[in-house]
């Protein structure tokens, strides 16, 4: 029985890293669409379809270059497009909300 938990064990921890370093390598494409969030501003928090062009558009951070970046990159640039606009650097938070459909 001990030998079962610590199997079950090792297979949920290897499945969460797995599933998480699969998550920080991937790169964003059009049709994902994307949720955004901005501590300092809940006005800001939306979900953004990125466009055929690779773009995201927020207030205050103009058309955002996504496709093709990871999400912290596409984090780090919204922070840095928005910060002028703060008296300190905001929180941006990323997430996939949905990825885009897999055409045949």
């Amino acid at each position: 029985m001990t030998r079962i938990l610590m199997l079950l064990g090792s297979l949920l921890t290897l499945m969460f890293v797995t599933t998480t370093a699969m998550a920080q390598e991937y790169r964003v494409k059009s049709g994902d669409i994307l949720r955004i969030e901005v501590i300092e501003d809940a006005s800001l928090n939306r979900t953004v379809l990125v466009s055929p062009d690779g773009r995201i558009s927020l207030p205050g951070a103009g058309a955002v270059r996504a496709a093709g970046l990871t999400i912290e990159q596409i984090q780090a640039a919204l922070t840095a497009q928005l910060a002028a606009g703060f008296a300190v650097t905001p929180n941006v938070f990323v997430g996939i909300d949905q990825l885009a459909p897999v055409l045949p």
